[in-house]
């Protein structure tokens, strides 16, 4: 995930760390159980990363 350049990693970690973790558990379970995956759920997988960077309001 791209931070923006004035965010600094520590505040973007405190501000998004659910977003964080949801991504490291996507990435963990896509991993381990790919082969249960249905073709949506991989595509969902795979399009969850590109959907959004979070912006500095």
């Amino acid at each position: 995930m791209k931070t923006l350049a004035h965010t600094s990693p520590a505040n973007f970690q405190r501000r998004f760390y659910y977003l964080l973790n949801f991504e490291t558990a996507l990435e963990w379970l896509a991993a381990r159980y790919d082969d249960l995956w249905s073709d949506d759920e991989r595509a969902f997988l795979l399009a969850f990363p590109r959907l959004f960077t979070p912006t500095e309001n």
